[in-house]
C-alpha cells in the first residue's frame, strides 16, 4: 500500500539528501530489482476466483514499471555524480596540463615553475584517486547494463588517461 503512493520525485529527492556511496546506490538497486523480481514471481496475470477471472496485468504492470523506474532513477543520481566527479578531474588536469606546457618567459620564471612541478605530487596522488573512483563506479554501472551516452564515454577515457599525459607533460618540462 506504501510502496502505490510512493511518489519517485520524493523519493529521490529523499535518497540524494544524503551523500551515498557507489556502494550503497548498487545496494539500492539490487533491492528494488529482487523486489521487482518478487512482484513478477507473486502476481500472475489474472486470477480466477470462483466464477470470476479477475484482470491482474495492469495493477502487475504499474508495479513492475514503478520498481524500473525507481531502479533506473537510483542509477541515473550516480551516473549523474560520477559525469560531474569526472568533469572536475579533466578540468583540473587539463588547467595542470596547460600550467606544464606554457614556457617560461625568462629565468625569473624558472623557480615559479620549478615550485609549481614540485606541489604537483601530492595534487596528482589526490586526483588520481578521484579518477580511479570515478572509473571502478562507472563499471558498477556497466553491471546494471546502463547506457552511456557518447559524451560521457569519452569523459570517462579521458579520466582514464590522463595520468599517463600528465606524466609525458611533467617529463617534457624537466626535460626543457
Amino acid at each position: 500500500d506504501e510502496f502505490l503512493a510512493l511518489d519517485v520525485a520524493e523519493y529521490l529527492a529523499a535518497f540524494t539528501a544524503e551523500s551515498k556511496d557507489a556502494t550503497a546506490v548498487r545496494n539500492e538497486c539490487l533491492m528494488h530489482q529482487k523486489a521487482h523480481d518478487a512482484i513478477e514471481k507473486a502476481l500472475p496475470l489474472s486470477i480466477d476466483i470462483g466464477l470470476f477471472h479477475v484482470n491482474v496485468e495492469p495493477v502487475r504492470s504499474y508495479l513492475l514499471g514503478k520498481r524500473k523506474k525507481l531502479a533506473r532513477e537510483v542509477l541515473g543520481v550516480l551516473g549523474k555524480r560520477l559525469r560531474q566527479s569526472a568533469d572536475e578531474v579533466c578540468q583540473e588536469v587539463t588547467a595542470i596540463a596547460s600550467t606544464l606546457q606554457e614556457k617560461p618567459n625568462g629565468s625569473e620564471d624558472l623557480p615559479l615553475t620549478r615550485d609549481y612541478m614540485s606541489t604537483l605530487g601530492d595534487v596528482l596522488k589526490s586526483l588520481n584517486v578521484k579518477g580511479s573512483r570515478a572509473i571502478a563506479d562507472w563499471t558498477l554501472l556497466g553491471d546494471f547494463q546502463c547506457n552511456m551516452s557518447d559524451d560521457d564515454s569519452n569523459v570517462l577515457w579521458k579520466t582514464y588517461g590522463w595520468p599517463k599525459k600528465v606524466q609525458e607533460l611533467y617529463k617534457e618540462t624537466i626535460a626543457n
